[in-house]
């Protein structure tokens, strides 16, 4: 059976992003919905092979192998993906020995991805990050199925 990990990366307990997703689930029933505002994670701190990682992320990341699919919701600040998700994306750099695998080790290597981006703003303000945000994940090992973005405007 196929399991699926709903992500929002925001660090906003109650963001419209953690929000979209338990809305969604609702419908799809995602193993399970989950939001990084669960977990302190620290800003990556550490610049080399081998440096010290919080057990905190490693937790998280250990525990995103379990899944088989992945549905990311990303907040979108100025232009870009949040501050979170590029420090959870990091994370995972540095957990995978500095991505010298290329793009292989990852949690979502070769699995099939959503990311999504749930806003007030239209459809030009949430998606702006879009295209960075799938090109970063495909690069990092995703088999980046599709993008939406979800308005409120």
């Amino acid at each position: 059976m196929t399991s699926v990990l709903a992500l929002s990366t925001s660090q906003c307990p109650n963001s419209m992003n953690h929000r979209g997703l338990r809305l969604m689930d609702h419908h799809c029933h995602f193993d399970k919905v989950d939001c990084l505002s669960n977990y302190d994670i620290p800003v990556v701190n550490v610049n080399g092979i081998g440096d010290k990682i919080p057990k905190v992320v490693d937790d998280l990341i250990q525990s995103m192998y379990r899944y088989d699919k992945f549905v990311f919701a990303i907040p979108e600040f100025t232009g870009m993906m949040s501050s979170s998700t590029k420090n959870l994306l990091d994370w995972a750099v540095v957990a995978s020995n500095m991505n010298l695998g290329h793009g292989k080790g990852y949690p979502w290597t070769d699995k099939h991805v959503i990311l999504l981006t749930f806003t007030p703003s239209g459809a030009e303000g949430g998606s702006r990050h879009m295209a960075q945000t799938k090109a970063i994940f495909k690069k990092l090992g995703a088999n980046v199925i599709h993008t939406d973005v979800s308005t409120y405007g």
